[in-house]
């Protein structure tokens, strides 16, 4: 009976908190104290964060075709050595 009230109690404060409780995600339309501001500036910041890991992965898989050209260039240039010297 007493995990059963703290749990109650817990609940309700978790409704009563400025921020919403662990685990909710996204914008809250219950009523919450999260003002319009903050949901707005919590989407511009996901955008911001996406298009950073967009530019990441970008970056990423150009310098990996660069190296894989720059080995294969390397790899077709020593075949046509070796078979024009050898």
């Amino acid at each position: 009976m007493r995990s059963l009230n703290r749990i109650q109690k817990r609940a309700e404060a978790a409704l009563d908190a400025e921020y919403p409780s662990y685990g909710v995600t996204g914008p809250n339309n219950n009523g919450s104290k999260i003002s319009p501001s903050s949901t707005m500036s919590d989407r511009k910041l996901a955008q911001s964060a996406q298009m950073f890991h967009y530019q990441q992965q970008r970056q990423q898989m150009m310098a990996q075709e660069k190296y894989v050209l720059f080995y294969r260039i390397e790899f077709f240039l020593s075949l046509f050595y070796f078979t024009i010297f050898f």
